[in-house]
């Protein structure tokens, strides 16, 4: 597909509910010039909202997208407060351009929130939120190949008892970020940031566990 989409929204809310979409961008070449090999770029904008949000109980929502161009885009994952079992997953795969925030949230009892993106992008100076506020709920959070951080604030909250929250920057991460929180907050938590690559953190670091039976990590 080429072109310009403005919202992108994948919703399921009833019992059982499975919603799932998949958008494949097209790819151009730009032509060859002064023995410079042709580079490729992607020819589908996204220029809003992304978002996948479960619930319903043991509802289900996936989008998958490849080869797009994000213009300060929003990126929402979340799961409903009231429905368990939930779970909302977000792939994207070789995408350029930038994000403006990313919000990944479970809320619901044992239900995961999950989102797994790579490109060439840059994490404008918005917010990365991951927050598992449901009892026994996962949030996790992959950004992978070129990533630069233009003073982002990142907080990992595992609020909820027996909650667990991943944050994994690998590989190319650039730039820099403003503040880091990694907290533990409900009893028997888990939060877990992982950050690899060359990265100033210009703010404030915190690691926090504040309930029993609590643990954080930050790498």
């Amino acid at each position: 597909a080429t072109g310009n989409i403005d919202n992108i929204n994948v919703h399921a809310s009833g019992y059982l509910d499975i919603a799932s979409a998949y958008i494949q961008g097209a790819v151009g070449s730009l032509s060859v010039t002064n023995g410079i090999a042709p580079s490729s770029y992607n020819e589908l904008n996204i220029n809003n909202d992304i978002s996948v949000s479960a619930d319903g109980f043991y509802t289900r929502s996936y989008l998958d997208i490849n080869h797009v161009n994000l213009n300060s885009v929003d990126v929402n994952v979340i799961t409903g407060n009231t429905n368990d079992y939930a779970g909302a997953y977000l792939t994207i795969n070789n995408a350029t351009g930038n994000i403006y925030s990313l919000d990944i949230e479970a809320n619901g009892y044992s239900s995961v929130a999950s989102a797994y993106i790579s490109g060439d992008l840059t994490i404008t100076s918005g917010e990365l939120n991951l927050y598992a506020n449901g009892e026994y709920s996962s949030v996790y959070l992959n950004l992978d190949g070129n990533v630069n951080l233009d003073n982002t604030n990142i907080h990992v909250n595992a609020y909820g008892n027996s909650t667990f929250v991943s944050l994994d920057l690998y590989n190319g991460i650039t730039g820099s970020i403003h503040d880091l929180s990694v907290k533990a907050e409900g009893n028997y938590a888990s939060g877990y940031a992982y950050v690899s690559g060359d990265v100033t953190i210009n703010g404030d670091i915190t690691v926090a566990a504040t309930e029993d039976r609590k643990s954080t990590r930050l790498n």
